[in-house]
Order: structure tokens, then sequence, then C-alpha cells
């Protein structure tokens, strides 16, 4: 007879299976060494910077030269599109100072301007006007205030147009 009724040897067997399992293991492993995982870092979120012209005037609205050589500063809306002109410098406390305002697209009519005061005033402008033309170089209507504001200190120059409110925050000598 040629074929031989033996059993395997179990031990044999067990052998090559072992071998077979370790070949696929290592076939599917990517050979790179196993880095256990980066614990999670949480860092601090620092406070935000306040917005330009925050109440309290902290800071006050920033300001820059215009073109026409005048302190100018853009006021703060959600368009952005608010700018506000003293002509002469920054008005002083017992003297008229003139405001020109340019209103950008997101302002309706009518306007309205009232100065917020330091110790709780609401001062409306003597003269409240549209102008036609001008040659500062910012967008929107343009319109013109005098105020005389009574005190020193924080003043909160509130424009409302239509829906949109804005704020420019001046500090009144």
């Amino acid at each position: 007879m040629f074929f031989s009724m033996r059993q395997p040897r179990r031990p044999a067997l067990i052998v090559c299976l072992l071998l077979l399992t370790g070949l696929l293991c290592a076939a599917c492993s990517s050979g790179a060494p196993q880095v256990p995982p980066t614990p999670l870092r949480v860092y601090a979120t620092p406070k935000p910077t306040p917005p330009p012209g925050a109440p309290g005037c902290r800071p006050p609205s920033p300001q820059d030269i215009s073109n026409l050589g005048f302190p100018e500063a853009q006021g703060t809306t959600p368009a952005m599109d608010l700018w506000a002109l003293f002509l002469g410098g920054l008005p002083r406390a017992g003297q008229e100072g003139q405001i020109i305002w340019r209103l950008g697209t997101s302002f309706g009519e009518p306007v309205q301007v009232v100065a917020l005061g330091p110790r709780g005033e609401h001062l409306r402008p003597l003269v409240l006007e549209k102008h036609t033309a001008s040659s500062w170089l910012r967008p929107g209507a343009e319109w013109g205030t005098i105020f005389t504001f009574p005190s020193a200190g924080c003043w909160d120059l509130h424009v409302k147009g239509g829906q949109t409110v804005g704020d420019v925050w001046i500090v009144i000598s």
C-alpha cells in the first residue's frame, strides 16, 4: 500500500499554524514602531482684546490724521462704516467743536446723534445737518454736527441711522 494511515503529528501542526499566524501578523503591520498617543494639551485661551472704543474709553476709538489734516476716528458698527472727523482737533470742555460724520450704506434716515457723557449726560448737538459736497475721502453720506461738551472725560458719540447704530468714544480734555 502506498498511503499511510498514520495521523500527522500534532506538535508539528501547531508549530506550522503559529508560524503562519506570525507571518500574517507581520504582513498586516506597518513596520513602524508603535508610539503611545500624545495626551491632549489644554492651553489657556487669552482674553479677547476689547473692541476699539470700548465703553469706559479703554481704549478710546483709534484716531488717525485724515486727508484734510484733522484727526479722524473709525466708529464701532457691525459694518465698520462709521467715521468721525474732528475739524480743528478734538473738542475741549466748554468750547464748540465741529464733528463731521460719514455714514456708510448700512445707515438709513433719519439720523440721530447724541453724546453720552462720563457723568450720565445726554447731549444733543447744537447743529445736525446733511452735507452735499466734501473733500474728505471716506465713503458714505456726510453729516455735520456741532457740540459744546460741558465736562472733561470719556464721551460716547452715539449715532443712529435707520436701524443701524454706531459709536465713537473720545476723551475730552
